[in-house]
């Protein structure tokens, strides 16, 4: 038999497998940047403890009759300093950074955050809060404790 000139199909062949392997590592690529950032987001926002803390803070400020006063200007109030020895002691307790209440639509924060990049939040608050999906509470008290992590929960039912 006499053999024919294969570098042709050799070079196809090369084309195909390196081809099919880069689609393997990309989508492989993709899939773990994934999950890195989910596992991230999971670790950083609302944590147990996060939760927890920021409702025992939660029920000391309740206590004291604490009121949302946002303006136009601002959505969000910060209620950091707010409280009674109690709530200091707490906030000590739990190594709270940054606690802001905010009586407005999360959409309205969100933009709010969007369009004033100078606010007093650090930015990974902002991108904290840009991560929150709206429920059926508008009232909210969000947290950023010293260890970077964060927490959110409602403050007050939608009387819609």
């Amino acid at each position: 038999m006499k053999k024919m000139n294969n570098k042709g199909f050799l070079l196809v062949e090369t084309i195909v497998v390196a081809t099919f392997t880069v689609t393997v590592l990309v989508a492989l690529f993709l899939q773990f940047k994934n999950l890195l950032v989910n596992y991230n987001d999971s670790y950083n926002y609302n944590t147990v403890q996060g939760v927890y803390d920021l409702g025992a803070y939660k029920k000391c400020i309740q206590i004291t009759e604490t009121k949302i006063k946002t303006s136009d200007s601002k959505p969000y109030q910060d209620v950091t300093t707010i409280g009674n020895a109690t709530c200091n002691r707490i906030k000590t307790a739990s190594h709270f950074k940054t606690i802001i209440l905010t009586n407005s639509d999360l959409g309205t924060l969100k933009e709010y955050i969007k369009n004033n990049p100078d606010t007093d939040l650090s930015q990974d608050m902002r991108n904290m809060i840009k991560s929150l999906k709206n429920i059926d509470y508008q009232d909210r008290l969000i947290a950023e404790f010293e260890d970077g992590t964060f927490a959110s929960i409602a403050y007050g039912v939608n009387n819609k």
